[in-house]
Parts: structure tokens; C-alpha cells; sequence
């Protein structure tokens, strides 16, 4: 817990401060892990969740942050076991999300299409049609690829630069593949 707790620098350093929650401590290194590309945040985050989980933390949530975690690390099989632990426990569409990213990592595309579908068909969105248009691009779909993540930038706002950011090259990725003009690139990179 002192790990979790101690002062490090990082972008969301202040937020990380002024939470003395460990599940939520951990939720901030997960989202700092990602914005800085710096796993240290990930393997700080494990330390912040043993201490939710001994402070009594809600198990469900512990083990979806622990499974997310497993994914960075290649724990791939390691995180598909939790995600259907989670989706047989309580099913929700980020448990379907989370496991079709395990099974995608693991090479069954199947699997993670049909993962993906249910989240899908729950709560459609940026998360789960930039995922689709993954899911299209390895199975060599270029055209679906691209009107997946067409829907994705749609979907993005302004207000999350990383994320508008990362489909916007996302999408101009999949034009320069199909030998179109990627005017998106230059609009991330603004």
C-alpha cells in the first residue's frame, strides 16, 4: 500500500494526490498508465488494488481493473479466465468488452466477435466500435474496418484529445491501406 501511495510524478499526478481510496487510486493509474504509454503506472495500480481488495473493495470491480491490467501485461489467458468469471457474474457490457479484448489477444477472433456483439447490442459506442473495426481489419476487411472506425470518430468529442486522437489515426491508417487520401493523420496530430 505504501507503493500505491507514494508521491510520483506523472499527468494526472494531482488527481492521483488527492485520492486516498485505493480502488479509486487505482482507476487514476490505469488512466495515467495509459495517457503517459508508461506500464510502471500498470504495476503500481496491482499495489493499489491489493489494498482495495484488503480494504474490502467491491470484488467485481477489483477483478475487471486487475483483468485490464493483465491484458497490458500479456496475461492474456490469465485475464479471458476473469472476464468470463465477470460476464458469468454480473454481465455487463464492459465484462463482454473485456473479454472480447482477451480472446482478440489470444487469436479467437469468433470468440471476441461474439463477446463484442453482446456489449454491442448493449451500450453501442466509441469503446466498441473502434474494437469492431480491429476485429474487421485482422480478419483482412478493410472496407468494414473503415466504416467501423468511421463511427467511432463520430462518436469521439474534442473533450478526450487522446481518444479523438487514436481513432482519428486509426482511421487515417485504414485509408493509407486502402491507398486513399488520410487527411485524419494531420487532424490528430493538430
Amino acid at each position: 500500500c505504501a507503493v500505491a501511495g507514494a508521491p510520483m510524478r506523472g499527468p494526472l499526478a494531482a488527481e492521483r494526490a488527492a485520492t486516498s481510496d485505493a480502488l479509486a487510486k487505482a482507476r487514476v493509474l490505469v488512466r495515467e498508465a495509459r495517457l503517459s504509454a508508461d506500464p510502471g503506472f500498470y504495476a503500481v495500480a496491482e499495489s493499489a488494488l491489493r489494498c482495495a481488495e484488503g480494504a474490502g473493495a467491491d470484488p467485481g470491480e477489483t477483478a475487471w481493473l486487475q483483468a485490464h491490467i493483465d491484458i497490458q501485461f500479456h496475461r492474456f489467458s490469465k485475464a479471458e479466465v476473469a472476464a468470463a468469471e465477470l460476464v458469468a457474474l454480473r454481465g455487463e457490457w464492459q465484462d463482454h468488452m473485456l473479454l472480447g479484448d482477451a480472446r482478440m489477444e489470444r487469436g479467437d477472433l469468433d470468440g471476441a466477435a461474439k463477446a463484442y456483439d453482446v456489449a454491442l447490442s448493449s451500450r453501442p459506442g466509441l469503446e466498441l466500435f473502434d474494437r469492431m473495426s480491429w476485429l474487421a481489419e485482422l480478419r483482412g476487411d478493410l472496407e468494414g474496418a473503415t466504416e467501423w472506425e468511421e463511427m467511432a470518430v463520430s462518436a469521439a468529442t474534442p473533450r478526450d484529445v487522446e481518444t479523438m486522437a487514436w481513432c482519428l489515426t486509426r482511421l487515417g491508417w485504414l485509408h493509407a491501406l486502402n491507398g486513399a487520401p488520410a487527411p485524419e493523420i494531420q487532424l490528430a496530430l493538430s
